[in-house]
């Protein structure tokens, strides 16, 4: 006798995990059995314990009635359909199939006549008595950037961007290097179209009587991107012009520099080792370089992307 009791307690203080299901976020209740007083029962979809149900009804096993949703007098519900919220199903003739939801205040009535909803079909208000509802699948939702988002990818991507080049030749000789970064900022926090580039430039140039050192140039560059005009990539006249390499270029117009900011110093090693000074009080362009084109065409696509979406 004792035994027997010891067996009775535990089993009323063993808790029971309730049934969760995706269909019915943050809902606990169980697994429906169909046909449950006939000699093949099966086991059907999730139902939620707010929901209210009848045992004559059928529930696919991948179906759901979640939330505090009515199926009743033989109903059907089945394929990976949901119905939820307060909806009601009822009927002989009610088959929810497919993908279909039928949620909200929304009521299918198949009482006297067919009434399916299939595929994709959503609906949360309305009553439904009769015919066929169906809906294709819906195209995927694309997450729209912000502004400052796709500004930002442009900074990114112009701030990793270093090139080294040569635009010049003599014969097989290549004479005039190129080495060029840049630094980009977001310049103002209410306006992300507003940056500022440094662009920073070394060279090296051999001459036919001496060696010309350029071996830094910086050029800064306040941009609304809003106001620009940016070419494509294309093959650059250097190469028509000076016998120059195979260079690729684009060009961003209507530029503003900030007050003499843009220098150049420049040393011939064939003259007593003298530093020359240039000073460039404005530059309405600029212009982006290189020998790897398809590296181009991403900086360019970003340059676009960004220029676009501030109104340009």
């Amino acid at each position: 006798m004792r035994f027997l009791l010891l067996i009775c307690a535990i089993f009323f203080v063993t808790p029971v995990l309730a049934a969760t299901s995706p269909k019915c976020p943050g809902e606990e209740g169980y697994f429906f059995t169909n046909d449950r007083h006939s000699k093949n029962p099966s086991e059907g979809g999730f139902i939620s314990h707010d929901a209210d149900v009848t045992d004559d009804i059928w529930v696919g096993k991948n179906a759901a009635i979640c939330g505090f949703s009515s199926v009743t007098k033989s109903a059907r519900i089945l394929g990976r359909s949901v119905v939820c919220g307060n909806a009601k199903v009822h009927g002989s003739r009610a088959r929810i199939t497919g993908y279909a939801r039928v949620c909200g205040n929304a009521e299918v009535d198949g009482t006297h006549q067919d009434v399916t909803m299939q595929g994709y079909f959503e609906t949360n208000s309305g009553v439904y008595n009769k015919g066929t509802y169906s809906a294709e699948k819906p195209a995927p939702k694309v997450k729209t950037k912000s502004t400052r988002e796709v500004v930002s990818e442009f900074v990114k991507a112009l701030g990793n961007f270093e090139e080294s080049y040569y635009s010049f030749t003599d014969g097989d000789i290549r004479k005039m290097g190129y080495e060029e970064e840049y630094s980009v900022k977001i310049d103002d926090a209410n306006n992300p179209c507003e940056v500022v580039v440094t662009k920073s430039t070394e060279r090296e140039a051999k001459r036919e009587d001496y060696y010309a050192l350029e071996p830094y140039e910086e050029q800064t560059f306040r941009i609304d991107l809003g106001e620009l005009d940016i070419g494509d990539v294309e093959e650059s006249e250097w190469k028509k012009t000076y016998r120059g390499m195979l260079i690729f270029t684009f060009s961003v117009d209507r530029i503003k520099t900030d007050d003499l900011y843009v220098f150049t110093y420049i040393k011939h090693t064939d003259d007593g080792d003298t530093w020359y000074t240039r000073e460039y009080e404005t530059i309405d362009g600029l212009w982006i370089n290189g020998e790897s084109k398809s590296g181009l065409q991403k900086l360019n696509a970003k340059f676009k992307a960004a220029v676009e979406v501030c109104g340009g």
